[in-house]
């Protein structure tokens, strides 16, 4: 078992997916269209945690990690439950 520490800080990466059909007359930029589809992922440290252990489920991770004012800690503490790894929240 490896003991692994992820030290950064966190956020929620959100994707919106649609399509484009044209591109807009005013500007050289495509119109996009919302599907209505949202999903979000955790981002940046916690994402680093979330490869780890699709590489590897076996290691030990501690994620030390900041508290932002998105929902990004309620996502941390799901990755928590799922992976059983400890983690520290600084301001």
């Amino acid at each position: 078992m490896t003991n692994i520490a992820v030290i950064g800080e966190s956020c929620l990466d959100e994707y919106v997916y649609g399509t484009c059909d044209r591109v807009c007359p005013e500007a050289a930029a495509l119109c996009f269209k919302n599907s209505g589809i949202k999903k979000t992922t955790l981002g940046m440290a916690a994402n680093v945690v979330n490869n780890i252990y699709a590489i590897d489920n076996k290691s030990n991770v501690d994620l030390i990690t900041n508290k932002n004012s998105d929902r990004s800690e309620e996502h941390t503490s799901e990755l928590q439950s799922r992976f059983g790894i400890s983690y520290a929240v600084f301001c």
